[in-house]
């Protein structure tokens, strides 16, 4: 499976950031995925509290339309999206 995959943060509207408080959403680029299957991706984000969503752009093939899947927080740990499985 070929995937390209976009991130982006939506912020909340009127939030006014402090000297060096951006939302930031660290991930470890994925290398190797299995083919027909639900792929998990982690991230962190740096200021949480001025985010209201994560989202996760992907598509399968380079002509293909991009879907989006938003980050949901894990309990305990990193926020994780879920790219579903192809058939």
């Amino acid at each position: 499976m070929l995937l390209a995959a976009l991130f982006g943060l939506l912020v909340l509207p009127g939030v006014a950031f402090a000297q060096g408080a951006m939302p930031r959403l660290h991930h470890a680029p994925i290398s190797v995925s299995n083919a027909h299957q639900a792929l998990l991706i982690t991230g962190e984000i740096d200021h949480p509290e001025l985010v209201k969503r994560a989202i996760l752009a992907y598509r399968v093939a380079d002509s293909g339309p991009y879907m989006e899947v938003e980050f949901k927080r894990g309990a305990p740990g990193p926020y994780v999206a879920e790219i579903p499985k192809t058939p």
